[in-house]
């Protein structure tokens, strides 16, 4: 039987990601986008130009490269470029710092918005203010449009790889699902590969509890291999609990590295690392293109400054799906690493 924890407990959404989790079809990223309406007068989107960008997870290394990146990317066009430093999602904080922008008048602002109902009343006194506003994550009714990187991408990469590797390596395996404790949309991470492994391969999921921070990724592992020693399989919401499973199974050391496949999503910076070397349990990461998604966060809002947007002009959603990097894949890992200086 599989046990749920349903913890209320501050979480990363896509961030995760599960940028928060945020890559490519092929060999980065593939993209689909809706062109916006070309009217309205024209505008410049170099210099002059403050713009503000809010993903509440600051303490989270994956954000804090995507924000080191938008940074870099705003300040060449010459753009002022503000970072919003909330911590651990939390929502009235983010919206204190959205609120300051707006009586700012911002040129700007490009917005993480996992819940967007939660922002609607913000984005329209923005947008109200004469401020661009875009989405990070999220598809809202208001403002220019945004970057997406839909958990049901993320979900189907994840799954087919786990079915590939259960029918070829071990059709009778155990399951881990690690989940998001909030549950929402991104549970579509891991709720389609759950899906694909019932209905395509003969294994069995023995547990899907909530454990997205590698500390609880590592106790729930731990706690379950007790019981199910035999466990081979694990999926992650994100990278973060993955890891923290590789190293509950290194602990346990019961099971050889070669029978153990583990998998994330996002492609963060100690996962890309830790697959590089490959001497691990943790064998894959449905990764985000972290550079291409950067440029887009800053493009989007480029090219509606430029074409003067306003409010009931057409929306621009550009999105962007994962890459599954395995071990092995050490050419594109390396690209891939090459977005965290390393």
């Amino acid at each position: 039987m599989s046990s749920r924890t349903q913890s209320g407990s501050r979480v990363l959404r896509a961030l995760t990601a599960v940028f928060a989790a945020l890559a490519a079809a092929g060999a980065l990223a593939a993209c689909g986008s809706s062109t916006s309406d070309e009217s309205g007068g024209g505008g410049s989107a170099s210099g002059g130009v403050t713009f503000g960008f809010s993903q509440p997870y600051a303490e989270v290394p994956i954000v804090a490269a995507i924000k080191k990146q938008v940074k870099a990317i705003g300040e060449a066009d010459g753009w002022e470029v503000l970072l919003d430093e909330t911590q651990a999602g939390e929502l009235q904080d983010q919206l204190a710092v959205l609120d300051t922008w707006i009586t700012q008048r911002v040129t700007a602002m490009n917005v993480a918005a996992f819940d967007p109902s939660a922002y609607e009343a913000t984005a329209r006194r923005a947008v109200d203010a004469g401020i661009v506003w875009t989405t990070y994550g999220g598809r809202m009714e208001e403002g220019a449009g945004g970057v997406l990187f839909p958990p049901e991408l993320s979900g189907e990469v994840t799954g087919r790889a786990a079915v590939e590797w259960i029918n070829a390596n071990d059709p009778d395996a155990e399951v881990i699902v690690l989940e998001i404790p909030t549950g929402g949309p991104q549970r579509a991470r891991t709720d389609i590969p759950q899906r694909m492994i019932r209905e395509q391969t003969r294994a069995r999921i023995v547990a899907v509890q909530g454990a997205i921070e590698q500390s609880k990724g590592l106790q729930v592992t731990e706690d379950v291999l007790q019981a199910h020693p035999g466990v081979t399989v694990v999926i992650g919401h994100n990278d973060d609990g993955a890891l923290g499973a590789a190293e509950a199974f290194r602990k346990v050391g019961k099971q050889s590295r070669e029978r153990v496949w583990i998998v994330g999503q996002d492609g963060s910076e100690d996962a890309l690392a830790t697959l590089r070397r490959g001497d691990t349990f943790f064998k894959a990461s449905a990764a985000l293109d972290i550079q291409r998604l950067c440029e887009e966060v800053v493009g989007v809002s480029k090219r509606a400054i430029e074409r003067a947007w306003r409010s009931g002009d057409r929306q621009e959603y550009v999105e962007l799906a994962p890459t599954l990097l395995s071990v092995g894949d050490t050419e594109l890992i390396d690209r891939f690493l090459a977005t965290y200086g390393k």
